[in-house]
């Protein structure tokens, strides 16, 4: 998205604030509105009829949430959305996000492009979820965690938000102690690094040849 783009719905938006744990929207409530983050991090996750949450993404600065329905107001949300940290987004009514989109071709590209990013990271935890083996599941999930959320450093790609081992496991569909079993085994292997919770890829292609 160009400045000129991000500049217009600066003036379009209606910018709202949440503090930590805050809830931008929840599960099962009418879709109004969508957000576009401008600072802060923002968790979505699914909650299933048991009250178990299932961690789907995390969200920073210059990311479209809500949806999936971006243009429309009359679906419900199929996900729920709240602030890990104090956040800041822009907010648009479906309508008013859709004339955007008509008039201009780079906003419309934008919001294209979100959809696509979101079903591909659906897509991954599908594929992810019918793997047979944990171990396998797992390096799918980091190997695309990295992609999303890797920062290189000298030391390896760093992944920017501290994902807990419940995170993982509910992306995997695994416990929690299997998980921490798998990462105990990776980082022997010198396959990931866990430093100060901060999780790092060491051998991104090792960890490539276990996810095969």
């Amino acid at each position: 998205m160009t400045k000129s783009d991000f500049a217009l719905l600066q003036t379009e938006g209606r910018e709202a604030r949440f503090a930590p744990e805050a809830p931008i929207f929840r599960q099962g409530d009418t879709n109004v509105s969508s957000f576009l983050v401008l600072n802060g991090l923002v968790r979505t996750f699914y909650s299933s009829p048991h009250g178990k949450e299932i961690t789907l993404a995390y969200w920073s600065s210059g990311d479209l949430i809500g949806g999936p329905h971006f243009l429309a107001e009359s679906f419900k949300h199929v996900w729920s959305a709240k602030a890990i940290e104090t956040t800041s987004v822009l907010v648009f009514s479906g309508v008013n996000l859709e004339r955007l989109c008509a008039e201009n071709p780079g906003i419309a590209k934008f919001v294209i492009e979100t959809v696509s990013l979101k079903l591909n990271w659906v897509s991954m935890l599908l594929q992810t979820l019918v793997t047979q083996s944990v171990c396998v599941r797992l390096a799918r999930l980091l190997l695309q965690l990295t992609e999303m959320y890797g920062v290189e450093t000298e030391g390896g790609f760093l992944l920017r938000y501290n994902f807990t081992q419940e995170d993982l496991a509910n992306m995997v569909g695994a416990t929690r102690q299997w998980v921490s079993i798998t990462l105990g085994s990776f980082q022997r292997d010198k396959i990931i690094s866990i430093r100060k919770r901060q999780l790092v890829i060491l051998d991104k292609e090792l960890l490539g040849k276990v996810a095969q």
